[in-house]
């Protein structure tokens, strides 16, 4: 499959290059992917983007920050190049598999329906995470990690919470065999964690159903840490 890229923050051709080589490399890997609808890579400035997003994709394009990716490419750290546009190509799946999820999160933006909306959020990036991880180097895991052990958990904290129900797909998902999970420090980080990974778990058992109500249970745990009052 060839995917265009616009590169509207102006990279330099050379990082250009080496972009569209880890798309072709890539090539072999997303053709089991349905990728309807999209409409390739957009370099963009990475103010554009938060602070902390290697990528994003929205209306299925997805856009990388320009020094960000620079920054990965210098470091020859080309697997994060890599595993960060096949978890977005895998974001393209999941949205042209699940509709309905994904038009309940559009309605739940509109409607400030937050429990639903991080319910959903949490959902999907876990199932993202579950389906993309194999192509992230055990480094960049190893550094993700690190970076959830470095953060100052205060479960008393509504921007906590908040942050952690945002971030557990991301942690759960990437896990195996409670490898990451074991080395996490602080406790109660962990409890909370493995109260939501086996009913995740248990959702992606089962076939992928695109109806927001087998998130039911997840919803109630979600309820725990976000409101929308």
């Amino acid at each position: 499959m060839s995917i265009s890229i616009k590169n509207t923050a102006q990279m330099d051709n050379s990082y250009v290059q080496i972009v569209e080589t880890v798309l072709n490399e890539l090539n072999y890997d997303i053709c089991e992917l349905d990728l309807t609808g999209f409409k390739g890579i957009e370099i963009v400035d990475d103010s554009l983007l938060r602070i902390d997003s290697d990528a994003c994709t929205t209306n299925k394009l997805t856009q990388l920050p320009k020094r960000k990716t620079e920054h990965y490419i210098d470091q020859d750290n080309l697997c994060k190049v890599k595993s960060t546009i096949f978890h977005e190509m895998v974001h393209i799946n999941l949205s042209n598999k699940l509709p309905n999820i994904h038009e309940e999160f559009e309605q739940s933006v509109i409607n400030e329906d937050i429990v639903k909306n991080y319910t959903i959020r949490l959902y999907i990036e876990y199932v993202a995470h579950k389906q993309s991880s194999d192509k992230e180097c055990v480094q960049n895991k190893r550094e993700f990690y690190n970076s959830v052990n470095n953060y100052a958990w205060d479960f008393n904290n509504d921007a906590t919470r908040e942050y952690f129900i945002r971030i557990a797909g991301y942690i759960i998902g990437r896990d195996r065999n409670n490898k990451y999970l074991n080395q996490i420090i602080n406790e109660e980080l962990k409890s909370n964690l493995l109260e939501i990974k086996p009913v995740l778990e248990q959702i992606g058992v089962m076939p992928i159903i695109d109806d927001y109500m087998v998130l039911s249970r997840l919803e109630k745990i979600v309820s725990k840490y976000v409101s929308n009052f």
